[in-house]
């Protein structure tokens, strides 16, 4: 009988480590599963504002310095204030009237998408490819790249 008492303490702790290891995994799963859902919510907003023409609906989420580069030759690493305005007079320019993103992957710790928009350039209609990417940076995501090719 000796032997199981001096066991049992070990088996314990095992137990109780294990236990304890598997509710941090899922608080763990419960967290990513919480940052896709805010990550699916920024890329969800920048859909809404690239058909919209309105950069006011996702400019929020733009990083302190984000990289663009534009169609127009527009490229560089800009203050969120310098991008808004790009951004915006790149639509008064190139008026987009249908966008989708068609591949959104957020499952990652950079998550991105990519899609198509359809704009009008002088009564020319155009498309274009679109590129956007986020990082998780204060507590929030973070636009940090946007390309339009």
């Amino acid at each position: 009988m000796k032997p199981l008492f001096k066991i049992f303490p070990c088996l314990l702790i095992l137990f109780v480590t294990s236990v304890f290891g598997q509710i941090n995994n899922l608080m763990d799963t419960k967290s990513i599963n919480t940052l896709d859902n805010q990550a699916q919510e920024v890329l969800k907003l920048f859909e809404e504002g690239v058909n919209e023409g309105e950069v006011k609906k996702f400019s929020t989420y733009f990083n302190d310095e984000t990289y663009v580069s534009l169609k127009s030759s527009v490229s560089g690493t800009f203050s969120s204030n310098q991008l808004y305005h790009i951004i915006q007079d790149y639509f008064n320019v190139y008026h987009p009237y249908s966008f989708r993103l068609t591949n959104i992957i957020t499952n990652t710790k950079f998550p991105y998408a990519t899609g198509e928009m359809n704009y009008s350039y002088h009564s020319i209609k155009g498309k274009a490819k679109v590129y956007i990417s986020l990082d998780y940076l204060k507590d929030s995501w973070r636009i940090v790249q946007i390309s339009i090719q």
